[in-house]
């Protein structure tokens, strides 16, 4: 809210995707989201850009579709496992719920209907007030399965180094001794449909 308010305060990046200890960033995930800050900074100071987040820019109910249009830094949407701690982690919503005065609405499916669109198709019709979530707490602890295609290159590489304090579950083959990947992960939002 206070990026979407202030001029100069920018939202880089939700700290979800990134390896950790369980509550803490372990010290790849630390120079991981370091290696996100500093790519943001660079776009908004030395390129002077302007920088919003994976974040979604409209949404719409008709029926039992929900269609969220998104703004992407770098289309097309990806669905992706976030870290959970050090595991790759899939949701079978892909991190979304949705609520209405009756509580929650099942999600029969998720998928990206475009470049910068994700559709829901829900399992009932809902009544009253319509919440749409994602990376909630309580559905998915958090995390979400949305990303874009940005493809920067990190000037770091993942580390993993035996007997310095790691967990054994860091060394992930397919991170190790490779440039952390830097793309844009949605950030979390409880938002209500516009009625269609």
């Amino acid at each position: 809210e206070l990026s979407e308010e202030e001029r100069n305060w920018f939202l880089a990046t939700p700290i979800y995707p990134y390896t950790d200890k369980g509550g803490h960033l372990d010290s790849n995930g630390y120079r991981w989201v370091g290696m996100q800050l500093g790519k943001v900074l660079h776009r908004v100071v030395t390129l002077g850009q302007d920088w919003k987040p994976l974040s979604p820019r409209g949404m719409t109910l008709s029926g039992r579709q929900v269609l969220i249009d998104f703004h992407v830094p770098c289309p097309p949407l990806v669905f992706d496992k976030p870290y959970v701690v050090l595991a790759g982690t899939d949701y079978a919503d892909k991190g979304f719920r949705v609520l209405d005065d009756l509580g929650t609405v099942p999600i029969s499916s998720v998928a990206i209907a475009a470049d910068t669109v994700v559709k829901l198709v829900l399992g009932r019709e809902t009544t009253g007030v319509v919440k749409v979530q994602y990376a909630s707490k309580t559905a998915s602890n958090g995390n979400g399965n949305l990303r874009d295609s940005d493809d920067t290159v990190a000037s770091e590489n993942y580390v993993y180094q035996a007997g310095s304090g790691q967990y054994a579950g860091a060394n992930i083959p397919e991170l190790v001794d490779r440039p952390y990947p830097l793309h844009n992960w949605c950030i979390a939002f409880s938002l209500t449909p516009e009625l269609i």
